[in-house]
């Protein structure tokens, strides 16, 4: 979890996806009813730093910077906590022979009851939502030169959360 925390400030090239509120797609597979079958993560502001150079991607892997900052709404129940955000898998989405030019970075937050406050910094309660601010940081492949593509998923248990497909061109 260490890596999650890395902060590179030299050679950035910041790009903002998205600057307003949008609301994430939500696939609902749940059978337990005490997790939430009508819980919305919005997610307020997203940012993509590129740490190859000051010039973007060049063709080789370089490190992609995240930053994701937004809050879980719960509807009509109790919020179930999350305490910590984790990667967990990453796959690239390319044909065989084709540029590797897309990266899924997949997101797992760890559920349970307790108050975030004790457990994970980035998180704060207001009201009857939880807000994250989220830094990670991974290897992403650069060998489209500009034009690189990163998803972001989100599972809980056996829900999917769609945050975004963000491109940088």
């Amino acid at each position: 979890m260490n890596f999650l925390y890395f902060l590179f400030f030299y050679f950035l090239a910041t790009y903002s996806l998205f600057p307003g509120q949008v609301e994430t797609q939500v696939k609902n597979n749940l059978n337990n009813p005490e997790l939430s079958l009508n819980k919305n993560i919005i997610i307020e502001s997203m940012a993509v730093t590129w740490l190859d150079s000051i010039y973007g991607p060049v063709k080789s892997e370089g490190m992609v910077n995240i930053e994701l900052t937004g809050y879980i709404k719960f509807k009509n129940e109790k919020p179930i906590y999350i305490n910590e955000f984790a990667i967990v898998e990453e796959n690239l989405n390319a044909a065989p022979g084709a540029l590797q030019c897309s990266k899924s970075v997949k997101i797992i937050p760890i559920l349970n009851n307790k108050l975030l406050k004790k457990h994970a910094p980035f998180f704060k309660i207001e009201g009857e939502r939880v807000v994250f601010k989220i830094k990670m940081e991974h290897p992403l492949k650069s060998n489209c030169s500009g034009l690189n593509t990163v998803n972001f998923t989100c599972q809980e248990q056996n829900q999917e959360i769609i945050f975004h497909q963000g491109k940088k061109g």
